[in-house]
């Protein structure tokens, strides 16, 4: 089969997967995605320096109704509550249209400290594309979410590229797609408004340069484009430190294993350390995000064994969930992804992979990753509790994806239908939880 082809017939079914993910989902349903929407409405007014209240200033004309109707803020809570054909009609029969330059209104957004990079990015072709049609209340909103999804697919469209002319990864570009955007909480998570749209392919891209230049001698343009990568990373999200975090244990393990020399990796640790500080300043110290306080006194040795019984939930949050933390899905689908994933790994060469700077730097960089993510969870415990979510680890499913790459033809196959099959049902659960098992409910949003 050629190349060509072969990647068609693998880009089609994720691209049809993203599109109905887009649709399927009703409004705010993904993770504080009514927080990102205002956020993103707002860059008219607030350009630049966020508020630090939290109160963002929107164009009434521009500011859907979705996005102020209970049922919306409801249904993510409420395990039992779908949409009811009746809900649906009442926005719709507002009379709402998109229309800017109307009075101003005051919304309170737990994103308002966000850097506005991302949201401009939405925020620019949305309102143009709306301008353009003038949509009604559902239209207007669902367009920053088709917007948000083709820019993450541009982003992924370079690590694809960079993927495809690399011998760790068996140039098998198509695999890798399969397995990052063929899992439904990436999916889940690309097709909602939110910055992590850019974040998951920006954090590959790092990652896969980062171990490209790390594994060979660098010039001084890629070092450069490493360096933009990271920065740009930064300012889309600085909650996304943890990954330099873990870039910078990467680099310092593969100086210590000997596997290149200082004269690239001093430079890669120095851009790692200025982007982590940028991120502290922007996020941490500048503007803090708002976190509920849960007060918790679980001791540092009460903790490894308090992780181990969230292991199954945080797995069950990395490969899928729907709504917030709303696991649907019955435990034997995830005990089948666990066994194909399982399978998967055990017919890898690991003898060879382990002998290659790129895969050595994927999973040091993995491995640092997770680590820091249990470190940040533990020194704020006492005010936020347990706060980490298995989505959190989405950023290094690339190691997982060299795995897969990687391994026996026939156990690629398994993995890949597993879940393809896995996909499918999430969304046929998609229907019956939000809309009762009916179609005509998610028509009634675009009709």
């Amino acid at each position: 089969m050629k190349a060509s082809t072969r990647r068609i017939l693998v880009a089609l079914p994720l691209l049809i997967s993203l599109l109905l993910w887009v649709v399927l989902k009703p409004p705010l349903q993904a993770p504080d995605e009514f927080a990102h929407y205002v956020k993103a409405l707002s860059v008219a007014q607030h350009p630049w320096i966020p508020p630090l209240s939290g109160e963002l200033q929107v164009d009434e004309g521009r500011y859907s109704p979705v996005a102020k109707a209970p049922v919306f803020h409801e249904i993510p809570f409420k395990s039992e509550r779908s949409l009811r054909s009746e809900e649906i009609e009442a926005v719709r029969v507002e009379g709402w249209r998109y229309k800017p330059g109307s009075t101003l209104t005051t919304v309170t957004s737990t994103a308002a400290s966000y850097p506005p990079i991302a949201y401009a990015l939405f925020y620019l072709p949305a309102e143009w594309l709306n301008q353009l049609f003038s949509p009604g209340a559902f239209g207007a909103f669902f367009t920053y979410r088709f917007v948000a999804l083709f820019l993450g697919l541009a982003v992924w469209f370079l690590a694809f590229w960079l993927i495809s002319k690399s011998d760790s990864f068996d140039r098998s570009e198509t695999v890798a797609a399969g397995v990052l955007l063929g899992m439904p909480m990436m999916a889940f998570m690309a097709t909602s408004i939110n910055p992590d749209v850019l974040v998951m392919p920006l954090s590959t891209v790092l990652l896969l340069w980062g171990a490209a230049i790390l594994s060979r001698r660098t010039t001084l343009a890629e070092l450069g484009l490493f360096t933009s990568v990271l920065l740009i990373l930064v300012l889309v999200k600085p909650t996304a430190n943890a990954l330099l975090t873990a870039i910078i244990c990467g680099a310092a393990a593969l100086s210590l294993f000997r596997l290149n020399s200082w004269r690239t990796t001093v430079p890669v640790i120095v851009c790692c350390t200025v982007a982590l500080f940028l991120g502290w300043l922007l996020f941490y110290r500048y503007s803090p995000t708002a976190v509920i306080e849960v007060p918790s006194e679980i001791t540092f040795w009460e903790y490894p064994g308090q992780f181990g019984k969230r292991l199954l939930r945080l797995g069950r949050q990395y490969f899928g969930v729907l709504g917030w933390l709303d696991t649907v899905l019955s435990g034997w689908w995830y005990a089948a992804l666990a066994f194909a994933t399982f399978i998967a790994t055990a017919f890898a060469p690991w003898r060879t992979m382990i002998r290659e700077r790129t895969v050595v730097f994927l999973f040091v960089t993995a491995a640092a990753f997770i680590a820091a993510h249990l470190i940040l969870e533990w020194i704020n415990i006492e005010r936020y509790s347990t706060l980490l979510q298995g989505r959190y680890f989405l950023p290094v499913g690339v190691t997982l994806a060299l795995v897969i790459c990687r391994t026996a033809r026939p156990a690629r196959l398994i993995f890949l239908l597993m879940l393809a099959l896995f996909n499918f049902a999430f969304m046929a659960q998609c229907l019956e939880r939000y809309y009762d098992g009916s179609v005509e409910r998610v028509l009634m949003m675009f009709t």
